[in-house]
């Protein structure tokens, strides 16, 4: 009888760690699945299974740590070139944007979170101005901006982005500082002047 016993939890261990190491290649599996960068499943059912078992578990949003951000800060920059005219508008680091997205563990990570930094301190001193959007800075208003490490940051941030497309001396630059607000769905921007 006692042998039958040792057997049966023998068998049921067995069963148990069948079911346990399943249960984990499953787990690995659906992990690995939901975090590569090729997210985009042909199977249909894969892809059911894969965001069905993670969302609910595991997903993590803004909301677990901070609120969602109201809005999305930007720039676009213009360089005056030697006739005095000027390029058309360009995100800087849109390719850094587009390669972060596709894989968040690249080194782009750090320069996506040093222009988010960036942007984040030049709105906070363009806020102090209390200064009307939707138009160019000019005047007092700019000189005062001039004064504060928001500028210091954007300028460098600009002359970067300039060595990396142009060669040949800096002439000047236009920058549009574009904020999505989410909530109200509206955009609005001001256009400063970096100078040489």
């Amino acid at each position: 009888m006692q042998e039958k016993n040792r057997r049966n939890k023998k068998k049921i261990r067995l069963i148990l760690a069948f079911f346990g190491l399943g249960f984990l290649f499953l787990h690995f599996t659906a992990t690995f699945l939901f975090t590569s960068p090729l997210k985009n499943h042909e199977n249909e059912t894969v892809h059911y299974f894969v965001n069905g078992y993670m969302h609910p578990l595991f997903w993590q949003n803004w909301s677990l740590f901070v609120p969602a951000p109201k809005d999305n800060k930007q720039i676009e920059i213009s360089f005056r070139e030697s006739d005095s005219s000027y390029t058309e508008y360009a995100n800087p680091i849109a390719h850094e944007y587009a390669v972060f997205k596709w894989l968040r563990y690249g080194p782009q990570g750090k320069i996506i979170l040093g222009f988010d930094n960036t942007l984040w301190w030049i709105y906070n001193d363009l806020r102090r101005l209390n200064t009307a959007w939707d138009r160019e800075l000019i005047g007092t208003e700019e000189l005062h901006f001039k004064k504060l490490n928001g500028y210091y940051m954007l300028r460098n941030l600009v002359l970067t982005a300039f060595k990396k497309r142009f060669d040949g001396p800096f002439l000047g630059a236009k920058v549009k500082f574009i904020v999505e607000d989410v909530e109200l769905r509206q955009e609005y921007y001001l256009i400063l002047n970096i100078e040489e």
